[in-house]
């Protein structure tokens, strides 16, 4: 898991969702192992090594874990017209295509010869 549980309600704070069940904690982690798992499927098809060590990957990946759950979370139980995810969709769809694009290694500076080619 690259969130914490955490991060994940800071995201799912707001009234709309203070209005609704949010599922429980355990829950809640239960579903970002999930798409942790699915990003760890990504890396892995892509060539990055995981468990990832360059801290500026692992806050991307934290905030794409976050935001797949939060997607989740916001999709369930509520109608599509009044649904909150589209923002928690698109920013996590956003990371997966920079990872699959591996623009991220030109963002931050580095390159395949340098010591975070795992990534």
């Amino acid at each position: 898991m690259y969130c914490t549980i955490e991060d994940i309600e800071a995201l799912l704070s707001s009234d709309f969702f203070k209005e609704h069940n949010l599922p429980d904690r355990s829950k809640l982690k239960i579903i970002a192992e999930q798409v942790a798992a699915q990003i760890d499927g990504i890396l892995i098809k892509y060539g990055y090594t995981t468990p990832p060590t360059n801290p500026q990957l692992k806050s991307l990946l934290g905030a794409m874990n976050a935001n797949g759950v939060a997607a989740i979370i916001a999709s369930k139980d509520h109608p599509a017209d009044v649904r909150p995810d589209n923002v928690f969709k698109e920013n996590y769809n956003q990371g997966l295509q920079v990872l699959i694009d591996r623009h991220y290694i030109d963002y931050v500076g580095l390159n395949e010869e340098e010591d975070d080619r795992q990534w």
